[in-house]
Order: structure tokens, then C-alpha cells, then sequence
């Protein structure tokens, strides 16, 4: 997706996957209004806002803001699972990636956030996914071998890693460089259902968008998955790892996967694009993957990755004197979203459960 900006309203309304039409039904207002509205020409009235916003379930604050402000973030970088998706869900998955990005903006406007790293552009015409992934690497400072943790290095960078619901099984993740208009942090927003070993893998696909790709490009997801996999697992040391290894070898693969903390289809791969096992393997490996039950979610799983930017900023905010329900008005969403998204340790319902004879020998 282009650089583009549009209305808040008509963010949330993408993002709930309704048309105009859809909405001024649901809200009880005529579409005209709906569509003058969206295009900034005539403000909602304060009654049709409240609607509005209580059937999109934003925060009445949001509808209100998107009469002067509007979202405009610079190119989306999709990472799908599915090659086919339809109109209305690519638009709701970008809509709700917009509302993300305008609620980090507005919980992270005030604060100094210093990254310990940076985040470097090496676009993709000066050199190879691979040599840019290497020079990554040496620029972080990352020891020959396995990553340890990909999130705390995006994060140590400025990158704001959000986990929630993209509204699609093949929608992986998306990254933006952030917002085209004023300051922003960069900004990946990763599907909630995605397995631990794929996050990981997704992650440094996102990072090398961030770090190559300043616009959509048609080779660019086999230039971010060429980076991934050398920014995860370097040539020049798991190469001689993978010497000898069959199809069947999932013992050898499960010990591979719980060393480098990526999935046994992605050492595959990287054992195929390395020359280590053959057009034949590589193709039988996946029968047996189907057939065990394993392409979507595979055994052993490594440790999940948590994201900890938001929390700390969140708690930092809620120290100073700033309350759930302003945090949640500020972000344009209603408390039990705002909770769900950033903060899910503290949407844990309270036990109501009293165990009676606890004293009892």
C-alpha cells in the first residue's frame, strides 16, 4: 500500500469492515452524512457521534478528533500466508493497522523514547537481501549464531511491536517505517495466532522491510524471507549444520529448531536454498509435514516472545497519574479493547472463587 491519509472515521469504519452504508444503518444517520463526514467536508453532530462511535466500539474521542485530524502512515508492508484475499479484508486489515498506528502516536506523544540501537535504511538496490541482513548484524553487534531474542532487538531499535487480531487467518503481520507526517515510531503489528517459532521468523521478515524496502516492491516478500532467513540463520555458520540432513531426520531438525528458535520448515528451506538437501527431499519433507498434521503448527515450540515497549510506556503513564479510562480515550478505543491489545495482564478478571477447609490438616 501507497503512502495515503484518510479520516479516522473512516478508519474505524474499514477496520469494522463496514461500508458507509453498513455503518449509517447500524448508527442510525444517513450515508450522506456518513460520506461528507468521512471526507472532512461536514463534522458528525454530538448525538451521531455518540452512535457512531457505539457501534464502530471506539472511543467517542476518536469520531470527535477525526473531524481535524486524520491518520496517514507511510507505505504498509503486508505479510500473508493466503495469495488471495478479498477487498473488504485486505481494507479491514488496513484500517485497523491505521487505528494502531494512530493510538501508539497518541500513547507515545510526550515521551522520550531512546533506543539503544538504530534502525538503518540499506534499500535494496546497493546490495542483497542477504549482504544487508550480515551488515545488520554487524552493526548490532549480534554474536555469530542463533538470535536470542528478535523482539527485544526490534525494540532496542525504536521498532513498536504490537500483538492483535489482523481479522484473517493468512495475515501474518505488517510493518510501517510510521506515520508520513511528523514524528513516529516504526511500527510492526504481528497476528495474535501466530505460533512462537513463525513469530520469530515473521519478525525479521518485517525487519527487513523496515530496513530495505522504502515502497511496495513485486519481489519484495522473497527479499524480506531471504533476509529473514540469513539474519536468523547465517550461511557461514549453520551451513555445515545441516550437512547430512534427510527428510525423515525430525530428530536432528527438532534439535536444530530448539538451537536457532525457528520453525523445522524454515530450516528446511534454508537447508534447500543452501544446496544441503535436494528438489526431492525438500518436496517429500512437506508431504510428510501435511501428513502429520504439522504445516500450520508444528511440536515444540520455543519460549513466545513478548513485546514489553507498551507495557513499560503504559505503566509509566498510569505512574504519573494518568488513569485506564483517559489512556483508553487517548489510544481512541473503549477500555476492554484498549486492555486486550496493550495491556492483557491486566484484563485478567479478578477471582470471585473462596476455597473453604483451607485449614484443614
Amino acid at each position: 500500500m501507497r503512502s495515503r491519509q484518510q479520516s479516522l472515521l473512516s478508519s474505524a469504519r474499514e477496520a469494522k469492515g463496514w461500508t458507509q452504508r453498513a455503518l449509517a444503518d447500524n448508527a442510525g444517520v444517513s450515508q450522506p452524512t456518513i460520506s461528507k463526514a468521512e471526507a472532512g467536508l461536514v463534522p458528525l453532530n454530538p448525538e451521531a457521534c455518540k452512535s457512531v462511535a457505539h457501534v464502530l466500539e471506539v472511543a467517542p474521542a476518536l469520531i470527535a478528533a477525526s473531524a481535524t485530524c486524520s491518520v496517514s502512515v507511510n507505505p504498509i508492508h503486508h505479510r500473508r500466508r493466503a495469495s488471495t484475499m478479498s477487498a473488504t479484508v485486505m481494507r479491514r486489515i488496513e484500517g485497523t493497522t491505521l487505528l494502531t498506528q494512530y493510538s501508539v502516536d497518541q500513547l507515545t506523544s510526550g515521551i522520550d523514547l531512546v533506543a539503544e540501537a538504530k534502525l538503518p535504511t540499506i534499500p535494496i538496490g546497493t546490495c542483497a537481501p542477504e549482504q544487508a541482513a550480515q551488515q545488520l548484524r554487524d552493526e548490532w553487534r549480534i554474536p555469530d549464531g542463533p538470535v536470542s531474542h528478535v523482539t527485544a532487538l526490534l525494540e532496542a531499535a525504536g521498532v513498536i511491536v504490537i500483538v492483535r487480531d489482523l481479522h484473517a487467518a493468512g495475515q501474518d503481520a505488517l510493518s510501517s517505517r510510521g506515520s508520513a507526517v511528523g514524528p513516529s515510531s516504526p511500527l510492526v503489528v504481528m497476528s495474535s495466532g501466530i505460533p512462537a517459532d513463525r513469530l520469530r521468523f515473521t519478525l525479521a521478515h518485517e525487519l527487513g522491510h523496515l530496513v530495505m524496502h522504502s515502497m511496495p516492491t513485486d519481489d519484495q516478500e522473497q527479499q524480506a524471507n531471504a533476509f529473514a532467513s540469513e539474519f536468523l540463520m547465517p550461511a557461514s555458520v549453520i551451513a555445515e549444520e545441516l550437512v547430512g540432513l534427510a527428510s525423515t531426520d525430525f530428530d536432528m531438525l527438532f534439535r536444530l529448531k530448539a538451537r536457532w528458535g525457528v520453525s523445522i520448515a524454515a530450516l528446511m528451506r534454508r537447508a534447500h536454498d543452501l544446496g544441503e538437501v535436494s528438489d526431492r527431499q525438500y518436496r517429500a519433507f512437506h508431504v510428510n509435514l501435511n501428513r502429520l498434521g504439522w504445516r500450520l503448527v508444528e511440536p515444540n515450540q520455543p519460549d513466545r516472545e513478548v513485546p514489553t515497549t507498551m507495557r513499560r510506556l503504559i505503566d509509566l503513564r498510569l505512574e504519573s497519574g494518568e488513569s485506564l479510562d483517559q489512556l483508553a480515550s487517548r489510544a481512541g478505543m473503549l477500555v476492554p479493547q484498549f486492555l486486550k491489545v496493550y495491556r492483557p495482564d491486566l484484563a485478567q478478571p479478578v477471582s470471585r472463587t473462596l476455597r473453604l477447609g483451607g485449614d484443614l490438616p
